[in-house]
């Protein structure tokens, strides 16, 4: 026994000497630390970041997808970089960032360009999460074209069918009206 341990520690110590020897192991401690620093995302993440950049509309817009959905945790930044850095090393499953001037485009009726969506490769619940944010958006711009539109529509401006108006757009925002599916079991 003693001969064979004799015998590796001198074989180890003469191919410690070789250059090829410290190359291989640079290259697997290399290779093993690249392996260790990926990061995959973990697919019960429901975070989603948002940036309002300041905005009213906005903010409302945020919290109303926070108060509605129940899929999704809302984490809002105070800094768009930030955000983007979060999504892309997996703590968030995507984000938004809306434009500086969100709120004046809102209300114009131009909203090109007016929202960011960041994502990553990993990302896998995003477009639903973009869904959520849009359908929150038109939400809150319904009654918007309503109100500005009214006069084009019925030609003068009558307050109580206004007020009808806008509370039948909240029943069918907020009932199954306009999408329901009738299952037929007679084939």
């Amino acid at each position: 026994m003693n001969n064979k341990a004799r015998y590796l520690f001198y074989h180890t110590k003469a191919l410690l000497k070789r250059r090829s020897t410290w190359a291989l192991i640079v290259s697997v401690a290399f290779f093993i630390a690249v392996i260790l620093g990926i990061n995959v995302p973990d697919v019960e993440n429901t975070k989603v970041g948002i940036f309002t950049n300041g905005g009213t509309y906005a903010k409302k817009i945020a919290n109303n997808i926070e108060e509605k959905s129940s899929i999704y945790e809302i984490v809002e930044y105070e800094d768009a970089d930030r955000l983007s850095d979060d999504v892309l090393s997996g703590k968030l499953e995507c984000g938004f960032v809306f434009s500086k001037d969100f709120d004046k485009k809102a209300q114009s009726g131009r909203f090109k360009e007016t929202v960011s969506y960041i994502c990553s490769p990993y990302t896998t619940k995003g477009l639903v999460a973009k869904e959520t944010l849009y359908s929150s958006f038109l939400k809150f711009y319904s009654e918007t074209i309503l109100e500005e539109n009214y006069e084009k529509i019925y030609g003068e401006k009558d307050k109580e069918a206004m007020e009808y108006l806008l509370k039948r757009n909240m029943e069918y925002q907020d009932s199954q009206d306009i999408f329901t599916v009738d299952f037929r079991n007679d084939i």
